[in-house]
């Protein structure tokens, strides 16, 4: 019964999704976002049920700098415990079918079927716990749009954005120039027929290309650089919907890959935490 017709209605209902969506969101990836996300938001879900007043959560801290990779075991504390249960599972199923009677067989296999895509799901989960570099106190985008530098000497020079951060913008001149690191300049971003200039010194001048890092911003400034950039509503409705359609067999075959790397990665971590708590101290003496 389950095959003939739960199996078909999953299917049909991802492959429908898949059609209406798929320019906006990717096949199965809901999956593996609201499982990272379902341990934190079950806590304080369950206490505003009790009382509304209780529910509350913290706001993740932006702007940090990671010097270097690591796995956060604490993030992936839920999905480790997922994962160990999912585990003793497969191993419990595998050593069913040594015994189970012809009736029950197909049971346990679409058990086992299903532990094991509980299992790639959750391996992806446990690759979001694996902090990458990060060297930018702000992350930058990609953002084409017009703009205008305004140098000391009084000259201006037309050119375009090609990223953008809360903390600086990258600019494309129309010709190469070299400028000094730390020049200051004026930037000029436009909304409709509005201009909004930043004041901001150069970081990187290569070529046709300019880094520009800007100074501390009143408030006023701070709104003005947020409805210049990520407030454009022209900018939501040339994106809105441009992601390319992808099949579902390379979604999966991607988060396949993503589950094996969290899976590297876990077990990468836990074994150099074993081997330097085994690897004897050197003391004094010894040395």
């Amino acid at each position: 019964m389950i095959f003939a017709f739960a199996l078909p209605h999953i299917l049909h209902a991802n492959l429908t999704n898949s059609r209406i969506q798929g320019r906006f969101r990717y096949l199965l990836w809901n999956e593996v976002y609201e499982a990272v996300l379902a341990w934190y938001i079950f806590r304080p879900t369950l206490v505003a049920l009790i009382n509304p007043k209780l529910g509350s959560f913290n706001v993740t801290a932006k702007g940090g700098l990671i010097q270097q990779e690591y796995f956060d075991s604490t993030i992936a504390k839920a999905s480790l415990v997922l994962l160990a249960l999912n585990f003793v599972g497969v191993c419990l199923g595998a050593w069913r079918l040594t015994w189970v009677d012809p009736q029950n067989i197909a049971t346990v296999w679409l058990n086992l079927a299903w532990t094991i895509y509980n299992l790639m799901i959750l391996g992806a989960c446990v690759a979001a716990a694996n902090e990458s570099r990060q060297l930018r106190g702000a992350h930058r985008v990609e953002l084409n749009l017009p703009a205008t530098l305004y140098f000391a000497d009084g000259k201006s020079l037309r050119c375009n954005t090609f990223d953008f951060s809360s903390g600086g913008l990258g600019v494309e001149l129309p010709q190469d120039l070299k400028l000094d690191l730390e020049t200051p300049v004026e930037v000029a971003l436009y909304r409709n027929d509005q201009e909004s200039r930043f004041a901001s010194t150069v970081r990187f001048s290569s070529g046709k290309r300019l880094g520009l890092r800007f100074a501390p911003m009143s408030f006023a400034q701070e709104r003005a650089l947020v409805q210049c950039t990520t407030a454009r509503a022209d900018i939501w409705a040339a994106r809105w919907g441009n992601h390319p359609r992808v099949p579902i067999h390379r979604v999966l075959g991607h988060i396949i890959r993503i589950s094996g790397t969290g899976f590297r990665d876990m077990f990468s971590h836990y074994y150099r935490t074993a081997t330097s708590r085994l690897r004897p101290v050197k003391t004094k003496e010894s040395t």
